[in-house]
């Protein structure tokens, strides 16, 4: 049982790949207003879904 996955170095690394990512979009949101640059910001959004959605996979099993 490792206890609280909040703290364990996979955790982590998720928490800023989703933080670096929440960056970009929140920056190209910001700054760039073109049609193909929403469209790449879109894209972003649903890496960063797709990323949350596959971090519990991985952090879930550190809470046991």
């Amino acid at each position: 049982m490792r206890g609280d996955a909040g703290t364990a170095p996979e955790a982590l690394l998720f928490d800023l790949i989703v933080t670096g990512l929440c960056v970009a979009i929140a920056v190209r949101l910001l700054v760039l207003r073109t049609p193909q640059a929403d469209h790449k910001t879109y894209m972003l959004w649903t890496y960063w879904y797709c990323s949350e959605l596959l971090s519990a996979i991985f952090v879930l099993p550190l809470i046991r």
